[in-house]
């Protein structure tokens, strides 16, 4: 006899969302990566990528240089900050 599967309590509910939205969220950041490393191949400054994250190109420089660095090997401009 199959047992029907029970209701998750709210508790198990906020469980179920909290790692949804962690997996949803490191799709995103490797996605966002990716998109940046891609604009840097293609030739765009640190300031244009800041300006289209809408944030200082300071910081678009440290939250993304170790990922385009070590992207494939290939150091990326570091020094266009």
């Amino acid at each position: 006899m199959l047992m029907a599967e029970q209701t998750p309590t709210p508790l198990e509910r906020v469980q179920r969302a909290d790692q949804h939205l962690r997996e949803v969220a490191a799709r995103a950041k490797a996605e966002l990566n990716e998109r940046v490393y891609e604009a840097r191949r293609a030739g765009h400054a640190w300031e244009e990528i800041a300006d289209a994250l809408g944030v200082s190109r300071q910081s678009a420089w440290e939250k993304f240089r170790e990922y385009v660095r070590d992207h494939r090997g290939t150091p990326m401009f570091d020094s266009q900050i």
